[in-house]
Formats: C-alpha cells, structure tokens, sequence
C-alpha cells in the first residue's frame, strides 16, 4: 500500500511538472500571439489615420469643386447681328448662373439642335465669352449661306 501511496506521489508530481511545462509553452504561445496582435493593430491604427488624411484632402478639394448646365434655344432670324465681313452672323445671350462661382469657371458649349434648310451649307460654330463667376456670354456663328431656323446650344460650367 506503502508503494501504492509513493508511485500515485510520484506520478501526481510527474502530472504537475509536465502541466506545468505545457502551461509555460503555452503562455509563450499565447505572449507571442498577443505580440504580434498588437505590431498589426499599431500597423492598422497608422494605416486608418492616413485615410482619414486622404478623406479629408479629397473632401477639402471636392467641396472646391462645381458644376452647372443648361442650354439656350434660338428661334427665328430676327435675332441675328450680322457682323462687318457681311457673311456672318452671331446670335449672343447673357447667361447668368443659378449662383455664383466661387472663381472664374470654365464654360464648354455644344450644338444639340439645329434646324437648317436642307438646300443649303451649314455653318455653324458656338462658343462663350466674357466668362465671369456669375455669368457668361453664349455665342452662336453662321456664315455664307447658311440658313438657320432654329438652333440650340447647351453648356457645362465647372470649376477645377
């Protein structure tokens, strides 16, 4: 019974002491794990604040930026200034903007009607000018014997 006693001892003690071994490599595991946790949470942390950064400058310049459109419809000749060379003529119209640019915007005009007879050339060319950040000149050209009844131009006023 005596060795009975003395060998459950020993083997208790055996127990205890390999526990123990596999408690510490397992705490180095969990230590090392809990390390290298942490570098990718710093990692992350500094990653996070760059694109809060980069949020930011992108918001600041997009707050910058604007963007309006609309078109103005010519109808009929008597509207036409006829210019010194004797072959042209330009339809102009103050547009004023919905609201006012922060700076000067720039202006793209485009054709997206035009109405001409069929027996003669067209001519046609259409730009702005004396651009302000309030509003703007749209301006419509024809020449020789083009024969305009109706014509419409669209524009696009941004700023960068």
């Amino acid at each position: 019974m005596k060795n009975l006693f003395l060998t459950t001892i020993i083997l208790f003690s055996i127990n205890i002491t390999l526990f123990s071994q596999s408690d510490s490599l397992r705490l180095v595991e969990v230590e090392s794990t809990i390390e290298t946790l942490n570098k990718r949470l710093s990692e992350l942390e500094n990653e996070n604040k760059q694109l809060g950064n980069s949020v930011n400058d992108l918001q600041e310049k997009l707050s910058n930026k604007r963007i309006e459109t609309g078109e103005v419809d010519e109808i009929g000749s008597d509207t036409w200034k006829k210019l010194p060379n004797k072959s042209s003529y330009v339809f102009s119209k103050k547009v004023k903007f919905k609201s006012k640019f922060n700076t000067t915007p720039e202006v793209v005009c485009t054709l997206n009607l035009i109405d001409s007879d069929k027996d003669a050339n067209l001519r046609v060319h259409t730009w702005a000018s004396d651009i302000t950040p309030a509003s703007f000149t749209l301006n419509i050209r024809k020449w020789a014997d083009t024969k305009l009844y109706r014509i419409k131009s669209s524009y696009v006023a941004y700023t960068n």
